[in-house]
């Protein structure tokens, strides 16, 4: 019986960790040319011209969309709420992401430290990628 009672609270603990576990980070380089802020739920972040920042990946909270301003524009991207099919990364580090000049976002390699040519990267691209904006509003 004792050992019925363990078993249970060992599932419910697993249960427990499971969802408290952190939300899944995205670090985006920006490679537009110009400064962009990222519209989060309570704030904004700026990211200069060849620089990054991390945040959480939009979820079911931000119904999966990523909104990034630039000059007069307003860009909202769907993003995949599904990473199954996102190429393996160690568990600790972010989803590594790219905006280009076109204002299309790409996956970069887990490695990526820097600013990288998406040209050669094609093939890491899976379905949803590279991400292209559902809709622009400019002023």
């Amino acid at each position: 019986m004792n050992q019925l009672k363990c078993v249970r609270l060992s599932l419910l603990v697993l249960a427990a960790l499971a969802a408290c576990s952190s939300r899944l980070q995205l670090l985006l380089f920006n490679n537009s040319g110009d400064p962009v802020n990222v519209q989060l739920e309570r704030k904004t972040m700026l990211i200069a011209a060849g620089q990054s920042a991390q945040f959480d990946y939009p979820g079911p909270n931000e119904r999966w969309t990523l909104h990034i301003s630039i000059g007069r524009c307003e860009i909202e991207y769907v993003v995949p709420s599904s990473l199954e099919h996102v190429p393996t990364r160690p568990y600790d580090v972010p989803l590594k992401a790219q905006l280009e000049r076109d204002l299309s976002i790409f996956l970069l390699p887990a490695e990526a430290k820097t600013i990288t040519d998406v040209g050669s990267l094609r093939s890491l691209q899976v379905e949803g990628f590279p991400l292209e904006a559902k809709s622009r509003t400019c002023r």
